[in-house]
């Protein structure tokens, strides 16, 4: 029996995780994966069947081919009008991975994103929420939560790193830019932006008496920067293996959008990680308040994964040295307690089960 997912958003890397991970859970049905061609190089080096193709024609072909028990789609509300139109006249269950339970919230809200397009997940489309960022909770029949990350660990060897970058460090961090946040349209100056965190980066870990090596996963130019002891490793889109291996690797993990996959996977792997926050707009970039750069909506105080998190305000500098500086030199993760909780929730062999039956 096979579960086909449908993947054609090509500039965030969260659903990319979500689905790869449920992916692998299933393991009593075959994972089929219709895919935007954009995504060939991610893909490249997983184990899964891939269609390439961005045509209601050929997901039609694929489908009446492989006839799938299930179609989960990442996420729903991204998908074209006319791929959604198509699956709602199908006569198999349909589910999306809802990224965050304010997902509806923000794809309802104009403001969210700058424009005036609304999407919002239909009630009849089951909702698979991944934990993290979500917190567990308990199910409904279109709502369930399920465990992202349940074998993960960090690298501990550090050999991949070693081999991948020709210099040696004393200490490794990881920053991932998502595509999606440098092309948002809201009114922010994104050149500026980045060139200001990275310089505020910079400076914070040219104090320490260490040979540091940021790593930028990003859109931008590949480049090698080095300022000091701080060298700034531009190192583009790696694929899937690459990336997991430099991300599980690292010493520590930052990140500007606190439900970011590539954070909440170091998180769980007990990496440590921080959060960068904006809590007073700053004028000269038109920067405005956030926790999820570069959205507008606040990602909700009171839950579980918010508090076990540890965050900095770029506008408090002593702050952010002071959360750098014991994220380098000691050990702050409390992933523990949050792992426990997701460990008690259906596998996704479970869920697809109970799904089709």
């Amino acid at each position: 029996m096979k579960v086909l997912f449908l993947l054609t958003i090509t500039d965030s890397f969260g659903e990319r995780e979500h689905a790869l991970s449920f992916a692998r859970q299933i393991t009593d049905f075959q994972p089929v994966f219709f895919l935007h061609p954009q995504l060939s190089y991610f893909f490249a080096n997983t184990p899964f069947e891939c269609h390439y193709s961005a045509l209601v024609d050929d997901l039609k072909e694929l489908i009446n081919k492989i006839k799938p028990v299930l179609i989960i789609c990442c996420e729903y509300y991204h998908l074209f009008e006319d791929f959604r139109v198509y699956l709602r006249n199908l006569d198999i269950p349909v589910a999306t991975m809802d990224g965050t339970s304010i997902g509806e919230e923000i794809n309802s809200d104009p403001l969210a994103f700058g424009h005036g397009k609304v999407n919002t997940v239909p009630p009849d489309v089951i909702k698979l929420r991944p934990c993290p960022v979500n917190d567990p909770s308990d199910n409904s029949a279109n709502l369930i939560y399920w465990n992202l990350f349940p074998e993960l660990k960090k690298d501990s060897e550090k050999a991949f790193i070693n081999n991948y970058f020709p210099e040696r460090y004393d200490k490794t961090i990881f920053l991932a830019i998502s595509p999606w946040a440098v092309k948002a349209s809201l009114q922010i100056n994104i050149k500026h932006y980045y060139n200001f965190l990275f310089e505020k980066l910079t400076t914070i870990l040219g104090t320490f008496d260490l040979k540091i090596n940021l790593i930028i996963v990003s859109p931008f130019q590949k480049q090698l920067l080095k300022r000091g002891n701080v060298s700034l490793n531009f190192i583009g889109y790696p694929d899937y293996v690459t990336y997991q291996k430099l991300l599980l690797s690292s010493g520590l993990v930052i990140s500007d959008n606190l439900i970011q996959t590539s954070l909440s996977k170091a998180f769980m792997a007990g990496i440590n990680t921080l959060a960068l926050n904006n809590s007073r707009p700053i004028k000269s970039l038109n920067l405005h308040i956030f926790n999820i750069f570069p959205l507008k909506i606040l990602f909700p105080q009171d839950r579980e994964y918010y508090r076990l998190i540890e965050k900095a305000d770029l506008g408090a500098t002593n702050d952010l040295v002071d959360k750098i500086k014991k994220g380098i030199y000691s050990y702050q993760n409390n992933y523990l307690f949050f792992r426990k909780k997701t460990e008690k929730l259906l596998s996704p062999n479970q869920i697809v089960g109970n799904i089709i039956s």
